[in-house]
């Protein structure tokens, strides 16, 4: 996913400043109060998940299941996670933290998933090429699809930076904040994200203005000469604001980064942090969370990310419920698990709720490397107190290689619902009524009988 250096001005300016620039007469869509605070986690599984193994028929589909995926991939039925009630799914073991998420009734799951131009069957997939996203199964198209939200190839702004851009900002620390790096989706039209480092504190060495040591001043005077003049672009004039507000920032945001927090004992495990990297991006957000009075936010937005999703070889290892993908699962449960239960103890279930996203699908056929290849359509969950009561949304793909669903032969499912309607869903519920400025194909998914998944109560 190419970014031009204009994108990457304003993503630095995101990350040392925690700057927001001057919304030039844009009317916020979205009111901040106290009374109304919730707060959007998007977590982003990059490589493609195979959510066809996250959540499983143990129906009688579950034979054309078993003989589809392949004896090295198909979970059995005596390993699945039963959801009851009525549903006859079973979760993947290594969720089993999220089971008792799903008991409560603050975990949903949503069927076949994609991007999507507009609704598509297998015969127009291929008789009419545009109505395909741009370069499907290619990671960097497809995560930038679901980052900006547009099927195409042009991606000047992503999701969560246009959502930002109606919230306004009161302090220097913006309300839109990553702990997974400078993304397309943080990239608004007048926003700036907040860059959280997960290691550090904010610091710009050489920058402190007591510091008179020589080699210290040089460097200073020569960044403010970059920003001053004579003729200052206006990248260099937002970068000097940036710097100038990267004081302000630090100030708010290094006790978060630094102090110890009441929710942090839930990501502990036998007395100490259970440090991943999933587990430090979901503290650090609890904690942000926990202090957002004293950021001034009464609206915050989030994106953390979890990388090796990418299972075309050793997704299973000594059993079927071992391996690369049962350990990236596990690690993920266990740290939204603690995400939740540190919700629950601020009190906030049902303002916070988080939504994954993912490149692509894995094919329903399992290869001969015990793993699975670039798909489409997925499956995917959402976690939160404000969600509809243990809700199956979607519907499951016909289990018929080469034909129904299937685009290619292999299980490459065609999406049923577009990546929109299910994250537009998340998005009216934090409050968006301008959905055609967030979601630049709203028309699409907002008529002929089309609307955001109801996940909410």
């Amino acid at each position: 996913m190419a970014l031009s250096r204009r994108d990457l001005a304003r993503l630095a300016l995101g990350s040392g400043a925690a700057a927001t620039l001057a919304s030039f007469g844009l009317s916020p869509a979205t009111a901040q109060s106290a009374g109304e605070y919730r707060a959007l986690v998007t977590i982003f599984l990059y490589g493609g998940n195979d959510g066809w193994n996250c959540l499983v028929p143990m129906d009688e589909r579950h034979q054309a299941y078993g003989e589809l995926r392949g004896p090295s991939l198909a979970i059995g039925k005596d390993e699945l996670i039963p959801l009851g009630g009525g549903h006859p799914y079973g979760m993947h073991p290594a969720l089993a933290p999220l089971k008792p998420v799903w008991d409560a009734g603050h975990l949903s799951w949503v069927m076949n998933v994609g991007t999507l131009v507009r609704p598509i069957d297998r015969d127009i997939f291929w008789a009419d090429p545009s109505s395909r996203p741009s370069n499907l199964s290619s990671h960097s198209d497809e995560q930038a699809h679901w980052q900006s939200m547009r099927p195409g190839s042009i991606h000047p702004d992503g999701v969560l930076g246009r959502m930002a851009d109606l919230l306004p900002q009161a302090t220097a620390a913006s309300p839109l904040v990553s702990t997974n790096g400078a993304n397309l989706a943080l990239l608004g039209r007048v926003a700036s994200p907040l860059i959280l480092p997960l290691f550090t504190t904010f610091d710009r060495v050489g920058w402190d203005p007591q510091n008179m040591d020589p080699a210290v001043v040089a460097r200073r005077a020569a960044a403010n000469a970059f920003a001053a003049g004579p003729h200052p672009t206006k990248i260099e004039a937002a970068t000097a604001a940036g710097f100038d507000r990267s004081y302000a920032a630090a100030d708010l945001v290094n006790p978060i980064l630094t102090a110890a927090s009441s929710v942090d004992r839930h990501f502990e495990e036998d007395g100490a942090f259970r440090d991943s990297q999933c587990s430090r991006q979901l503290r650090l957000i609890a904690r942000t969370i926990a202090a957002r009075s004293s950021l001034g936010h009464g609206k915050q937005l989030f994106y953390a990310g979890q990388g090796d999703y990418d299972t075309h070889a050793n997704q299973v290892a000594g059993g079927r419920v071992l391996g690369a993908h049962a350990d990236l699962l596990a690690d993920l449960a266990l740290s939204l698990r603690s995400f939740y239960d540190a919700m629950v103890q601020l009190g906030l279930a049902d303002r916070v709720t988080v939504v994954t996203m993912s490149d692509f699908g894995r094919t329903y056929r399992g290869n001969s490397s015990a793993g699975s290849d670039h798909a489409w359509g997925n499956v995917h969950f959402a976690i939160g107190g404000a969600l509809k009561p243990r809700a199956i949304h979607g519907t499951y793909p016909r289990q018929i290689l080469g034909a129904g669903d299937d685009s290619e032969g292999e299980g490459t499912f065609i999406p049923t619902l577009a990546n929109e309607e299910y994250i537009g869903a998340a998005a009216q519920w934090f409050g968006v009524s301008d959905m055609s400025y967030v979601f630049p194909n709203w028309g699409t998914w907002s008529a002929n009988g089309r609307g955001p998944v109801p996940m909410f109560a």
